[in-house]
């Protein structure tokens, strides 16, 4: 489960502002600011989010991992797109190359289509363990539909539980999401672009009792190379439907949306799990 994360350490009630936040809560340490003999790895840095198109291996990587005793092992917990609880997770097991001060493998065989998240652990040679590090793939089949059509109208709308992975294949496809809005909350919605061939256009819309729909809003602010972002805020207790198509298509392009809901202090989770 992927979680977003916020900061607003100089209290101007704007979170994650970009070389703003973080410069003080990079001066407060708790505990002591220092490394003890006792301390757990530490991974200094994980790979970013990888797309996969049209094939089903990557090589995945964390660099700097670090610990006074020595590293032992270090290795990966993979969560696959349609993971239910019910059975082990697949572990790999990650090898050192020295040059580039990297651990790293070659996954295979990662054949569904959405979002594997990669839990990365080290262990020193005395048993301690780090933090978990994340990352995640994205793999995406452009040769079949994607896994929500056929979502062409507002009748045909997916049910949104979490994030969705969309392509555009053609200049006229229109991709629906619907789901139930809470009364006194603000919800986002934002899509996230894998490459630069279609320039993301929503609509915001909420459904009336006999079933037809007032636009709330059109959000179409940025170009090819980044996606769109929404809100809603405090909306009735009804349902919403959102629909996404391509303003510019210069050819067939996937994209990630998704719809947080925004709880009363502020911070971000997804409208549904």
């Amino acid at each position: 489960m992927r979680q977003r994360l916020e900061i607003d350490d100089n209290g101007n009630g704007l979170a994650n502002e970009k070389d703003v936040d973080n410069e003080l809560a990079k001066q407060r340490y708790l505990g002591p600011a220092f490394v003890t003999g006792e301390d757990a790895p530490l991974i200094g840095l994980v790979m970013p989010t990888t797309v996969l198109i049209d094939t089903n291996e990557v090589r995945i990587w964390v660099r700097d991992v670090t610990d006074l005793d020595g590293i032992s092992n270090v290795w990966a917990v993979v969560t696959p797109p349609d993971y239910d609880g019910s059975t082990p997770l697949q572990q790999t097991n990650l090898t050192f190359d020295a040059q580039n001060n990297e651990w790293g493998t070659t996954l295979t065989g990662l054949d569904q289509d959405g979002g594997y998240i990669l839990t990365f652990y080290a262990t020193d040679t005395n048993g301690f363990v780090s933090e978990a590090a994340q990352s995640d793939v994205i793999r995406i089949d452009r040769s079949q539909p994607d896994a929500y059509e056929p979502d062409d109208g507002s009748d045909l709308a997916s049910i949104y539980q979490d994030i969705q992975i969309h392509t555009f294949h053609t200049s006229n496809d229109t991709d629906w999401i619907r789901f139930y809005a809470v009364s006194n909350f603000v919800y986002d919605i934002e899509t996230f672009h894998f490459g630069t061939h279609v320039d993301t256009v929503l609509n915001l819309f909420y459904e009336l009792p006999d079933g037809t729909l007032t636009n709330l809003d059109t959000i179409d602010e940025f170009g090819t190379d980044e996606g769109e972002l929404g809100g809603l805020g405090f909306p009735c207790r009804r349902n919403l439907l959102c629909s996404g198509q391509p303003g510019r298509f210069q050819g067939m392009e996937s994209r990630r949306l998704s719809a947080h809901r925004r709880d009363p202090g502020g911070s971000k989770d997804s409208a549904y799990r």
